[in-house]
């Protein structure tokens, strides 16, 4: 009832206890599983489960918890097998339908083009074709090809920018990290290396950190049509969230091959809406500092 009406807290305190007093209870262990569910508390689904699920368990429900939650934490391999057991036993099931689509979409193979111009008062002007294509493969395999030409008017020198980028993901670390490495090529000077090695890590509840470093061809410049220019940045960006407000915290450290230094940092904090007789929904923004 507590569920029902939203007061999750009161609810998940009257299933511990119902629990501690039938711990034996496998449907009061399953309601509790369900509630966690709803909830997306999914490493308190696992615990969960391990007090009544056996390890060859045949509830289809179950299974198919357990098939969603090894998707969502990229473990795709896993996440088939419970849907083979399931096919086993309901062989025309369609229970299973919405998640293999999941599956096929997110390990399915992707190319993507977009065409970038731009113009200032230099002038320069230059027109870029990016071409993307990658495939998720597992936690540890999720290669991506980049490719970038730049082509500079009223000069006549082109660029061309080459990345390669894999994704790793540590489920048990709640860590994400990303490795690129590539090269700038430029018609009027010689190559040059690019890349970026970034972090993305579940502080606590509602907060994550993303940090790391990062080399890229810096364009847009007439004197970026005759040699290789590229920036150099270190930075750590602080997010977190609850139902009362929204919080980004920013650091970057940026340098150039000719010693030239800028250093920013930012913040700013935005309320969750706000319901005025529950009709209205009003944002306050506290503060915005560069």
């Amino acid at each position: 009832a507590y569920s029902l009406n939203g007061d999750k807290k009161r609810a998940n305190n009257k299933f511990q206890k119902a629990i501690s007093l039938a711990p034996e209870n496998r449907e009061l262990q399953m309601d509790y599983t369900r509630f966690l569910y709803g909830l997306g508390k999914i490493d308190k689904v696992i615990k969960a489960m391990n007090n009544f699920v056996v390890e060859n368990s045949k509830n289809v429900e179950v299974l198919l918890m357990q098939a969603n939650i090894s998707f969502w934490k990229r473990d795709i391999k896993n996440a088939r097998k419970k849907i083979a057991i399931i096919k086993e036993f309901y062989p025309n099931t369609d229970i299973t339908k919405s998640l293999e689509n999941e599956i096929t979409n997110t390990t399915a193979t992707y190319i993507k083009s977009n065409f970038e111009f731009q113009t200032d008062s230099q002038p320069l002007e230059y027109f870029a074709n990016h071409i993307v294509t990658g495939k998720f493969i597992s936690c540890f395999l999720s290669p991506q090809l980049e490719v970038s030409k730049y082509n500079f008017s009223p000069q006549k020198e082109g660029a061309l920018t080459l990345k390669l980028s894999n994704q790793f993901y540590f489920d048990k670390l709640k860590l994400a990290a990303k490795f690129t490495f590539g090269a700038y090529i430029n018609d009027s000077d010689e190559t040059d290396w690019i890349g970026d090695l970034s972090f993305t890590k579940n502080l606590f509840k509602n907060a994550s950190l993303n940090f790391g470093y990062a080399k890229n061809a810096l364009l847009g410049t007439i004197a970026s049509t005759t040699f290789n220019l590229t920036q150099q940045d270190l930075f750590g960006v602080l997010d977190y969230n609850n139902k009362y407000i929204v919080l980004n915290a920013a650091y970057n450290h940026k340098f150039f091959e000719d010693e030239n230094v800028i250093t920013s940092i930012s913040a700013w904090m935005v309320s969750q809406p706000i319901k005025i007789k529950k009709m209205v929904n009003v944002k306050i923004i506290f503060f915005n500092i560069f």
